[in-house]
Formats: C-alpha cells, sequence, structure tokens
C-alpha cells in the first residue's frame, strides 16, 4: 500500500471558521499581538490572558465542523496509508475520519504541564522538568494544577520561543517510505 503523507496548515480548517494567524482582516495576529498570548516569555505575566486567548480558540473549534477538505483527506484512507503531519491544533481531521494524526504544533484538546520543557541532553534526548499531558474536554483556566507536581496546567500548543516535537531520525525514514507528499493550507514558511 501507498503511503501519503498530508501536511497542512491553517489554511486548510479556514473554510469550517477556524480563523487563520495573518489574513489581514480576520486574522488571529490581526486582533492579538503574538507576544502577548503565544510566546513563552510571556507566560509568567500573561498567564490569564493567554489562558482567556486560547480559551476563545478551543471554543471556536468546538462550535465547528469538519470541511470537505479534511474529509477529502480522511477517504484517502480508504485506499492509501496516509499520515497527516499538521500545524493546526484543532481536531478537525481526526472528526473527519483521519486515524494518523502528528499535530507539530500541539493540540488544544490537551493540556499539559507548565514544566513541560525541553531539556535535550548532548545525545539529542529529550527529557522534561515534567511530562504530565492529557486529553481534557474543557479549557484549561488559571488555579488547574498539574495532578503530578501542583504546577499550573496550560494548553497543549507550541508558543514562539518552543521546540516543536520533532525527531530528525523519524522525519528521515517518513521521508524514505513516501510515496506522495501533499502541502494544504500552509506557506511552510514560518517553523
Amino acid at each position: 500500500m501507498k503511503t501519503i503523507v498530508v501536511f497542512s496548515g491553517a489554511g486548510l480548517s479556514k473554510e469550517s471558521g477556524i480563523p487563520t494567524f495573518r489574513d489581514s482582516k480576520d486574522g488571529l495576529w490581526h486582533n492579538h499581538k503574538v507576544e502577548e498570548v503565544a510566546d513563552h516569555n510571556a507566560w509568567p505575566r500573561n498567564m490569564a490572558i493567554m489562558l482567556e486567548f486560547y480559551e476563545h480558540r478551543w471554543n471556536n473549534t468546538q462550535s465547528v465542523e469538519p470541511n470537505a477538505a479534511h474529509r477529502a483527506i480522511a477517504s484517502l484512507q480508504d485506499k492509501y496509508n496516509v499520515i497527516n503531519i499538521t500545524q493546526n491544533v484543532d481536531s478537525l481531521l481526526e472528526r473527519a475520519g483521519c486515524e494518523q494524526v502528528w499535530h507539530l504544533h500541539g493540540s488544544l484538546g490537551h493540556r499539559k504541564c507548565e514544566w513541560h520543557k525541553d531539556i535535550s541532553n548532548l545525545d539529542g534526548d529529550r527529557q522534561y522538568q515534567c511530562d504530565y499531558k492529557a486529553k481534557h474536554t474543557t479549557p484549561v483556566k488559571v488555579g488547574d494544577k498539574c495532578p503530578k507536581c501542583g504546577s499550573q496546567l496550560r494548553p497543549d500548543v507550541v508558543w514562539f520561543g518552543e521546540a516543536v516535537d520533532i525527531k530528525d531520525s523519524y522525519v528521515e525514514s517518513l521521508a524514505k517510505a513516501t510515496d506522495v507528499f501533499i502541502v494544504v493550507g500552509t506557506s511552510a514558511q514560518v517553523h
């Protein structure tokens, strides 16, 4: 069975009603300063503002449905091994029926400890100060504590200044096994 990798970004979910980041009129960065709501350095001073921003995003993602593009990607699974690598933090690919989805920038459907910080060692092995991460069905609020260490929880999204969870060896082996690579809804210019 041939393998198709679909690499997607914000443009894939726009038709469903999820705003993109850079659209001039309704983009998320048109109404918010990125350094106030999506930068790891802002967390200590803007925790409540950041959690409110992600609560609005959570609510938006829960009120929309997958569009024709999400469903078309899911239908490819009938004939191919389809691996989705998405920059999107929504769950629309999964809700459309996609089985293999890798959220490069995290997922609003998960929460993690604020101390879930990458402290990679010299061998390249990832270690975390606190590795708590779990699915959830409500937005994270101020006062939601990590059950492992008692620290504040946060949305499981990658903020500016943080590394995406990607292993070079995985990407290399995936590239060798891929028959078709599709890019949709992203300029692939931001990392």
